[in-house]
């Protein structure tokens, strides 16, 4: 095996530490367009990889020297998305037996608050995976994993005895599928002026649904 020069390996240790951060720097720049381009009423699924290379402040061949396409980059961009979310219900997505009514508070502003914070690419895979069918599956695999989170918290609030006793997997399905879609497609219910207004609303039906009075 032949020996690798020192300062070879040091220079290509430098040049992958630059790729890094021109990836997350092109990251950030194409994510800001996104929310420019969006904030004046553009739809993600219509705007072109010209316009958004051009938005970003980058050329296409930049654009494609990190990404095949659009969906390519929603697909990179979400990944981060989908940890956030799930860290983000805490408590509730762990060990939901011994869950309170303030713990549900906790849970769903942390929920809404990674929404509020990412609503442009959750908008941006919603349009997407209209005619795109790798994110169409990308979106519903995170959709079923949320449901199924949602319903293994229900069943420990049965076994724990706090459970809603007309409550089933159905009605943690239903409710799990309604806040995703109300945040993402109606990211204003998420503003400064609405936030907490949504999350004290979104909590009193949660708990209302799944828990029980008396554990409040």
């Amino acid at each position: 095996m032949p020996k690798v020069n020192p300062a070879d390996k040091a220079s290509n240790i430098a040049q992958a530490r630059d790729r890094r951060r021109k990836k997350i720097s092109t990251d950030q720049k194409l994510l800001m367009a996104m929310e420019t381009l969006l904030k004046n009423g553009e739809e993600f699924s219509t705007t072109t990889i010209e316009r958004l290379s051009e938005a970003a402040g980058i050329s296409r061949a930049t654009f494609y020297l990190n990404y095949k396409d659009k969906g390519d980059l929603v697909t990179h961009l979400f990944e981060q998305v989908k940890v956030e979310i799930i860290e983000s219900a805490g408590q509730w997505f762990v060990s939901a037996g011994t869950t309170t009514y303030d713990d549900i508070k906790r849970t769903i502003s942390g929920i809404l608050g990674v929404y509020k914070e990412h609503y442009v690419i959750l908008s941006a895979l919603h349009q997407t995976a209209q005619t795109n069918p790798d994110l169409a599956l990308l979106a519903r695999d995170f959709k079923d994993a949320l449901c199924d989170a949602s319903c293994q918290a229900l069943n420990q609030l049965k076994q724990a005895g706090r459970a809603n006793t007309a409550a089933d997997d159905m009605v943690a399905k239903l409710l799990t599928l309604a806040i995703d879609n109300v945040s993402t497609l109606q990211p204003e219910l998420l503003d400064e002026s609405s936030f907490k207004i949504s999350c004290d609303a979104w909590s009193h039906i949660t708990w209302s649904a799944l828990g029980t009075a008396h554990n409040k």
